[in-house]
């Protein structure tokens, strides 16, 4: 009956342990070339390294650096889950006080993924006045239909006008596949 019993548990171990989502490091979105996974110390140091970044602030869930993005002073921010700390989200704000200037910077960006990732699910709409872009970056490139289970995460593109400092930001976030779970879990440990 132990035996029974203990075979029995094991049977739901290893099922259990077969059922969970794993990905490996090449099945992440990538920012700056850098996975989107793992701890956020061995993130933030190659963030260091990559961007030549500085770090400027360290809180629940957000690091934020100042470092260059495609060729442009910008703050870079990483989201982590403060319960495991992994890594999934980071994005980058480039500021301009010129709104044609944030538009060339925008169209530029929005360029330069499409060129990157040439076979993704996109999509252009409208917010708060300026153009917005999502892309959806594929992991079966031949894949016709949006499956959410077929992307490695979604990249959003959009202007913002701070009016307190009169700048408009273009924002570049990438979320990685497992974003909603980790910020899901994140939120869950504080209840």
């Amino acid at each position: 009956m132990k035996k029974t019993i203990l075979t029995f548990c094991l049977l739901i171990f290893a099922i259990g342990t077969f059922a969970q989502k794993t990905f490996k490091e090449e099945d992440h979105l990538k920012f700056m070339g850098i996975p989107l996974c793992g701890d956020i110390s061995g993130f933030s140091k190659k963030l260091v390294e990559r961007a030549k970044a500085i770090p400027t602030s360290f809180s629940n869930g957000l690091y934020s650096f100042k470092g260059t993005f495609a060729g442009y002073n910008a703050d870079i921010h990483v989201c982590f889950n403060n319960k495991n700390r992994e890594v999934y989200q980071a994005y980058a704000v480039v500021d301009n006080k010129v709104k044609e200037r944030a538009v060339d910077v925008f169209n530029e960006f929005k360029t330069l993924l499409c060129k990157k990732y040439p076979d993704s699910y996109t999509k252009d709409s409208q917010a708060n006045g300026f153009d917005s872009f999502v892309l959806w970056p594929k992991i079966n490139r031949s894949a016709k239909k949006f499956d959410k289970d077929n992307v490695y995460g979604k990249i959003f593109l959009q202007i913002q006008y701070n009016e307190q400092l009169k700048v408009y930001g273009v924002f570049l976030v990438y979320e990685d596949r497992t974003y909603e779970v980790q910020r899901e879990e994140s939120k869950l440990a504080d209840f």
